[in-house]
């Protein structure tokens, strides 16, 4: 049940995204949620603003929605995360591989995490 709830949820928020993006590009790059994703590991309650709030939240809802829908994702963005991972640790790996590729942070935080929590968590086929 938690997976149905998590993929529909997941579902209805991309093309939101998508939408948004299509207009104003930068509201969903790394550049501009970045710093969010890092607030989001270690204060997600200290959200100033409403804009704080919505950013972390985002960063917080990408970071479960991989997590739980690892391996239910389309075959280009399969991964297998492990059983014992927690949004947090999720968020790290994302956090730590936009730092690691300062030059890649014009792009789409979604396909940021994807490649990193593929490359964290490869999948055994």
């Amino acid at each position: 049940m938690r997976r149905l709830v998590s993929a529909a949820l997941f579902c209805l928020a991309l093309p939101c995204v998508w939408s948004f993006a299509a207009h104003r590009e930068s509201v969903t790059s790394g550049n501009r949620l970045l710093p969010y994703c890092k607030r989001a590991m270690d204060e997600p309650s200290m959200a100033t603003n409403v804009d704080d709030a919505l950013n972390i939240g985002f960063c917080l809802g990408l970071a479960h929605a991989f997590l739980n829908l690892g391996d239910d994702l389309w075959p280009s963005a399969h991964l297998c995360p492990p059983q014992n991972a927690l949004v947090n640790r999720t968020l790290r790996v994302a956090v730590h591989y936009m730092e690691a590729h300062p030059e890649r942070l014009h792009e789409p935080i979604t396909e940021l995490f994807i490649e990193a929590l593929q490359q964290a968590w490869p999948c055994k086929e």
